[in-house]
């Protein structure tokens, strides 16, 4: 199947194990909204993070925007941990089901570019039709001579009648990115405009 140039598969497997939450924190609003007369919405749920032990991400404290910081056995892995924790920011991925994947390619000239790149195409998946909201990710491809990758991305399009939204990620920022490798880890810090 493709969809908008995008090819996709339906997925039959739909009982992957995805990551439980360590925690979930809940939006507030402005203490002068009450003074002001305005009712206070309803808390959301919003994820803090995930691991399995191996893997994971999870949101750090930032002035403006948010801050990602994700990890995993290698670049591939911590990657894919910060894609889904932008899908993640912007929706409760416990509600996105793995009904089809999308697949992706990203060109850099150099490893932040190329992290920066991957995220891009994942969060203008979901910025423009179909709306694709992703659950899980997956990096076929990492090329670190040519500066390529290819991933897919299982989910499903956005439905408000069905989805959380939460914080719009408006894009993915070089501002004090840092990636950090060692022979058995590595860490990605990335920080999503908001």
């Amino acid at each position: 199947m493709e969809v908008n140039g995008a090819r996709t598969e339906p997925n039959s497997q739909s009982s992957s194990p995805i990551f439980h939450p360590l925690k979930k924190r809940a939006r507030k609003s402005h203490d002068d909204d009450e003074d002001m007369g305005i009712e206070e919405a309803p808390t959301i749920n919003m994820m803090e993070g995930t691991s399995d032990g191996v893997s994971g991400y999870r949101y750090l404290e930032h002035p403006a925007d948010v801050q990602v910081h994700s990890w995993g056995p290698d670049l591939a892995t911590a990657l894919a941990q910060a894609v889904t924790a932008t899908y993640g920011y912007m929706t409760d991925l416990e509600y996105v089901e793995e009904q089809f994947s999308m697949f992706y390619t990203a060109k850099a000239n150099d490893l932040q570019g190329l992290v920066i790149a991957v995220m891009e195409e994942a969060l203008c998946g979901f910025q423009s039709e179909p709306f694709f909201i992703g659950r899980r990710v997956i990096i076929e491809k990492l090329d670190l001579e040519s500066w390529s990758a290819e991933f897919q991305v299982f989910g499903e399009c956005f439905d408000l009648a069905k989805h959380t939204q939460l914080t719009d990620v408006k894009a993915i920022t070089y501002s004090n990115l840092q990636i950090h490798q060692k022979d058995d880890q590595c860490d990605i810090y990335v920080i999503l405009d908001i």
